[in-house]
């Protein structure tokens, strides 16, 4: 399968974000085949085997995601309002229909994902 390749003579503009993302994927390619003994043009994977690789990344991705969520430290939440209402740090509003934090369970935010930190 043929690569498009820039001539000489085009230019294209480009700042040094993307410039650290397309040596990281070409360094990503280098590892890849040295580990598998093939590229992405490979063409012995169904759809179906496509789309499941592509499911498991993306999961992963999430589960990092979570992490540095978390390690982000906590979301504090209150004092809450007179209406049971709870102003949480990442900028949202919660309402316990009865009680609050503690008594429903609560540990992490639903908003931002961090650790609920109640302050009285």
């Amino acid at each position: 399968m043929p690569h498009a390749r820039f001539k000489d003579n085009d230019w294209l503009i480009m700042d040094s974000i993307n410039e650290g993302v397309i040596a990281k994927l070409k360094q990503r390619a280098k590892i890849g085949h040295a580990k598998y003994g093939v590229t992405m043009d490979r063409e012995d994977l169904t759809m179906q085997q496509w789309l499941q690789h592509a499911q498991d990344e993306v999961m992963d991705a999430a589960v990092y995601l979570e992490k540095l969520i978390r390690v982000n430290g906590t979301c504090r939440w209150g004092p809450s309002w007179p209406t049971g209402q709870f102003p949480t740090a990442c900028d949202n509003v919660f309402e316990f229909t009865n009680d609050g934090v503690k008594a429903n369970s609560f540990e992490f935010c639903p908003f931002c994902g961090r650790e609920i930190e109640e302050v009285k």
